[in-house]
C-alpha cells in the first residue's frame, strides 16, 4: 500500500496567531497534528515543539519499535513544555492537542491525546475513529447530553488531556487495516466545529483526491465565521 497525503492550515477569520502545527512525512509514513493553547507564545510554541520533535524520529522497519519511537517523541515534547513552564514562572501553561498516525503496509497506527481528531473513510462511510479527551465527551459518555448538544456545549473547549498540561500524559492507541482508496483524515476542532458532521462526511466522500478534499475543508470552513484556527490533513491510500 502507498499512501499519499496533503495538509493544509490557516489562521481562520478572526485569530491573529495560527497555533496549529502540521505534520506532513509521506516518505517517512509518520503526520499529524497539533492544536496548541495558551495564547501566542505558548499555543503556537507547543504545537510547534510537537511537531519539531516528530519531524526527527527516524523510520524504523517494524511497527512496534516505530510506534514506541513516536511516543517517546510526544512524551518529550511533553517534557520540555512543563519544563519551559516552570521556567517561565507564573503558572502559565503552554499545551497541544495531538492526533498522528503512522502507516505500515496495511495498516495505520494512530494515538492522540486531546480532542483532534482522526477519521476514515470507506465505502460511503465516514467514521470518527478517535474518541475526544473532553468534558463535554464524559458527559455524552455518562448520557448527560446528546452528541448534537456537544456540538454547541458551551463548555466544548474544556479539555481533559493535553501535552504540556500535565506531569504524566497518556496517550490513547488505535490501529486500522487500510484499503486501497481510504481517505484518512487528521484534523483539529477548527475544522469539525466549523461545519455540519453530515458536511463533513459528504466533503469526505465527494471521491476527490487528497488535495482536493483538503482544498474543499478549508474552503467550507472559511466560508463560515472561521472563528477558530483550522487544520486538516487528508492521507489516501493507493
Amino acid at each position: 500500500m502507498q499512501f499519499h497525503s496533503h495538509a493544509i492550515t490557516h489562521t481562520g477569520k478572526v485569530r491573529k496567531v495560527n497555533e496549529d502545527s502540521v505534520l506532513d512525512r509521506p516518505e517517512a509514513s509518520l503526520w499529524a497534528v497539533a492544536d496548541g493553547m495558551g495564547g501566542h507564545d505558548a499555543g503556537d510554541v507547543a504545537s510547534q515543539t510537537v511537531v519539531r520533535r516528530l519531524s526527527e524520529v527516524k523510520p524504523l522497519p517494524d511497527a512496534p519499535s516505530y510506534v514506541d519511537a513516536i511516543e517517546d517523541a510526544l512524551m518529550d515534547a511533553n517534557r520540555y513544555l512543563r519544563q519551559r513552564a516552570s521556567d517561565a514562572g507564573g503558572g502559565r501553561m503552554s499545551g497541544t492537542t495531538v492526533v498522528a498516525a503512522a502507516g505500515f503496509s496495511t495498516h495505520i497506527v494512530y494515538m492522540w491525546a486531546g480532542d483532534s481528531r482522526l477519521y476514515l473513510a470507506r465505502d460511503g462511510k465516514c467514521m470518527q475513529l478517535t474518541r475526544d479527551h473532553s468534558y463535554v465527551q464524559a458527559l455524552v459518555e455518562q448520557g448527560q447530553i446528546t452528541e448534537e448538544e456537544a456540538q454547541i456545549h458551551p463548555q466544548s473547549n474544556i479539555i481533559m488531556r493535553a501535552i504540556g498540561a500535565q506531569d504524566d500524559i497518556f496517550f490513547e492507541c488505535d490501529m486500522v487495516r487500510i484499503r486501497e482508496g481510504d481517505l484518512v483524515l487528521l484534523c483539529t476542532d477548527g475544522v469539525y466545529r466549523s461545519i455540519e458532521p453530515q458536511e463533513l462526511r459528504d466533503i469526505m466522500l465527494t471521491g476527490g483526491d487528497e488535495k482536493t478534499v483538503a482544498a474543499l475543508l478549508q474552503k467550507r470552513v472559511l466560508e463560515g465565521d472561521a472563528r477558530d484556527n483550522l487544520s486538516a490533513l487528508v492521507i489516501r491510500a493507493a
